[in-house]
């Protein structure tokens, strides 16, 4: 199997995946389902196409090959199989205790809580610093026929990844469709794309086999997690939410963290129908499961992915190595609520208002040197001269991960006296 890296790179607002949850709001999901993916780069072949046989379509999309979830490089899928400790923690404990590992090592046995109360984590998506991540809302509305006064009853809102963010994850399939699937560098994500949803795409040529099963256990045994909704069925083709049942019988079940089910991103659109396709019942991801047996086994698990619909994106696994990280998120509740004069650079407290709203919105979601370039080409940033641009590049490419936040709060305080 060859593991392709994809990169997503926002270059107009995108959202994903989520109906109206209220009468005037739509929701978007914090990062893009493989159905997406999927679904951007069909329709984007069936443009350039036409002419050509259905064979070569069912090769690239509805065979072997698997379109995976594509996550921020600022989020983290919370692991299922973490236990947080709903009052006082014990001393010399860290709040979050990962189940699936004892000694940094997976477990060899059935592991249970400590007797005292503990919430599991729920797999969601969270930012680097343990906080939920914040979207653009953009609210609109409709103008009454035939003048420019805005409607009754028709404001609309929509949250949005705003341009610049990005997304990474693979697909996934055998060396011969692989080579041959089309790689475009331009595709409309999501909702709303008679308006926005444009993505640049990037592909990572590098070959790559399995990440994360390059060395084998210790103990032989391994932790495995789920990165999207896994649908899994029953002998007789009914749904199941067993995640040990579906594991193959060479692999050997410890335990399995994570019974919750999910309908969300689950659903979609089918085209040659024009109708929605059924809503099934899928384990939420963030479902972990440890196995005990040998890696080309696992290999062979994470190769495939687990359960039906897998071409779509459900069932993606990955093997982890290490606890569930919780540092970061344990940072935010003991750093200091006061930033340190000597992080804030001395250019920076010249700048307006707009200007620092502008920076601390950029410290929060962007990492890499391209949505850097991105987000520069806004209109919104024409408010810099050549050296105040300068001085924010390097601000964005250097900066810890541990200070954007803090930096990012500070300006944003600071502007309600300036």
């Amino acid at each position: 199997m060859n593991w392709l890296g994809v990169t997503l790179t926002a270059m107009q607002p995108v959202s994903f995946g989520v109906g109206s949850t209220r009468a005037y709001r739509t929701e978007s999901l914090l990062y893009v389902p493989g159905a997406v993916l999927r679904g951007a780069l069909a329709a984007r072949w069936l443009v350039n196409n036409e002419d050509e046989c259905r064979d070569r379509f069912r090769q690239f999309f509805d065979g072997q090959i698997r379109f995976g979830p594509l996550f921020r490089p600022d989020s983290r899928l919370q692991s299922q199989s973490v236990r947080a400790y709903k009052y006082e923690v014990p001393n010399g404990k860290s709040r979050y205790q990962d189940m699936a590992f004892s000694d940094g090592s997976p477990i060899e046995a059935c592991r249970l809580p400590d007797k005292v109360a503990m919430d599991p984590l729920t797999g969601r998506i969270v930012s680097e610093t343990g906080d939920g991540i914040d979207l653009d809302i953009r609210t609109s509305t409709a103008n009454k026929p035939g003048g420019r006064v805005a409607a009754e009853s028709q404001l609309r809102s929509r949250a949005e990844h705003p341009v610049g963010t990005q997304f990474f994850g693979y697909i996934v399939g055998p060396d011969d469709p692989m080579e041959n699937l089309p790689k475009y560098d331009r595709v409309f994500v999501g909702g709303k794309r008679g308006t926005g949803a444009q993505c640049m795409v990037e592909y990572d040529e590098t070959p790559t086999k399995v990440p994360g099963c390059d060395s084998p256990s210790p103990n032989s045994c391994y932790v495995l997690r789920t990165l999207s909704p896994t649908v899994l069925v029953d002998a007789a083709g009914r749904p199941c939410t067993d995640l040990g049942e579906a594991i193959p019988a060479n692999l050997e079940v410890i335990q399995v963290w994570g019974t919750r089910t999910t309908s969300q991103g689950v659903s979609g659109w089918h085209a040659a129908s024009r109708l929605p396709k059924p809503e099934d019942r899928a384990l939420a991801a963030g479902t972990t499961v440890v196995v005990k047996g040998n890696l080309a086994d696992v290999k062979e698990l994470v190769n495939h992915g687990i359960g039906v619909r897998r071409t779509e994106g459900f069932g993606f696994i990955e093997r982890v190595t290490q606890p569930w990280d919780e540092t970061l998120v344990v940072a935010t509740e003991t750093e200091q609520e006061t930033l340190p004069e000597a992080l804030v650079p001395e250019w920076l407290q010249e700048f307006d208002a707009q200007q620092r709203r502008w920076v601390a919105k950029q410290l929060r979601r962007v990492r890499t040197e391209a949505a850097i370039e991105t987000v520069f080409a806004q209109p919104r940033a024409r408010v810099f001269t050549e050296d105040q641009k300068k001085c924010v590049r390097k601000l964005l490419m250097r900066c810890e991960s541990g200070n954007r936040n803090l930096i990012a709060s500070e300006l944003i305080r600071s502007t309600y006296y300036a």
